[in-house]
């Protein structure tokens, strides 16, 4: 068992060497797309779903 001393112990991060690069502005733009593709695909065949049931 380690001798308790009256000073607290202090840890730190280093620093990265270079910052990380952030996401290009055209995958974010794509994956927003795709998702609202999906949405709007989704909403589609439900109204179109909807819209047989009243015809018979």
């Amino acid at each position: 068992m380690a001798a308790v001393t009256g000073e607290p112990r202090v840890f730190t991060r280093q620093v990265p060497a270079a910052p990380r690069p952030g996401v290009p502005a055209w995958t974010m733009l794509a994956a927003f797309g795709a998702g609202a593709g999906v949405a709007l695909g989704s909403a589609v065949i439900g109204w179109l779903l909807g819209r047989q049931g009243r015809r018979r």
